[in-house]
This record gives structure tokens, C-alpha cells and sequence, in this order.
């Protein structure tokens, strides 16, 4: 179900109020699309400032450069530490993320005679989510480490399921 920025704020209020009660507010860190930032045509407002009512403040992630993000996210869930999973997702706790890593968040096939797909990932209810991580691991220095290419050992990825996935 679709929801504007007050509306989504005051849904993410409410889970965070509802399963991170007990956790400080410098613990939580919420990252966003830049275009988060872009005032409103309207009333000059933006997204983030329309979410600081109800306690949300969230920022927006320093890039929108497709294959930083994409990098980021495929390098930590590549990464080794240890000998275990550097990143894992939670299959139960976040389904539709994991659905999006499996694959789901896809380019789209172009209606063409040879195997071509668009240059941009296909918005759909698995993009979403999957942008969203991919906003928190540029965010959080990962961004940083694909720019630098300071990347610890390389590891050899999964076999995705679908041919056309993203990550």
C-alpha cells in the first residue's frame, strides 16, 4: 500500500516505538534517496523535513550513483569474516528484502529478438526495499570502500536465480 512522506513517518514511528523501544535514538540511524532532499514545487518543503514531526530524522545517502549502491550491497554480502557471513538478512524478519536479493529486484526485459534488459532496475515492490539497504550499506561506508576499492578478500558470489537480477 502506497503512502506519502507523513504517513510512512508516522508508520516507522510507530514500529520503531513498537520494536526498538528499548534502544537509544543515537542507535538509530535512517538513511534515504537524495531526491529526499529536493523541495517540494508546492511548499518548499522536503520529504525529510515533513518526517522530523514525528521524531523521524532520517538523511539523505551522499550518492545516488546506481553502481556504488549496487556494489555496496553485493561486496558485504560477498565479505568473509572470520570464515562466516560478513551480512545476513533475516528471511522471516524481512522477507521482502531477501525476495529482492534472490533476484526479484530485477532490470526488466526489453521486448527486443536478442536478450537485452534496461539500463535501470525495474521499480516494483522488491526495488523499494532493496534501495533502501543499498542506501544504508552506501551510507554506513560501504560506498566509501567501493569508491577506494579498499575491499578485504574477495570471495566468489552466490549463483542468483534469476538471470536478470541485480545484486
Amino acid at each position: 500500500q502506497a503512502a506519502g512522506a507523513k504517513r510512512f513517518a508516522e508508520r516507522l514511528r510507530f514500529k520503531i516505538d513498537q520494536d526498538y523501544a528499548a534502544w537509544s535514538k543515537d542507535r538509530i540511524r535512517i538513511w534515504g534517496d537524495p531526491s529526499g532532499s529536493v523541495q517540494s514545487q508546492t511548499d518548499e518543503t522536503t520529504v525529510y523535513q515533513i518526517m522530523r514531526p514525528e521524531g523521524i530524522f532520517a538523511k539523505p545517502c551522499y550518492t545516488n550513483n546506481l553502481e556504488v549502491r549496487i556494489e555496496a550491497v553485493q561486496q558485504t554480502l560477498k565479505r568473509l569474516e572470520d570464515g562466516r557471513a560478513g551480512f545476513l538478512i533475516d528471511e522471516t524478519g524481512a522477507p521482502t528484502t531477501a525476495m529482492g536479493l534472490k533476484g526479484y529486484y530485477q532490470y526488466r526485459r526489453l521486448e527486443t529478438t536478442e536478450e537485452r534488459y534496461a539500463t535501470d532496475p525495474e521499480k516494483n515492490r522488491w526495488s523499494h526495499p532493496s534501495e533502501a539497504l543499498a542506501y544504508v550499506m552506501v551510507s554506513e561506508g560501504e560506498g566509501r570502500r567501493v569508491v577506494r576499492g579498499d575491499n578485504p578478500r574477495p570471495v566468489k558470489a552466490r549463483q542468483l536465480t534469476r538471470k536478470s537480477g541485480v545484486f
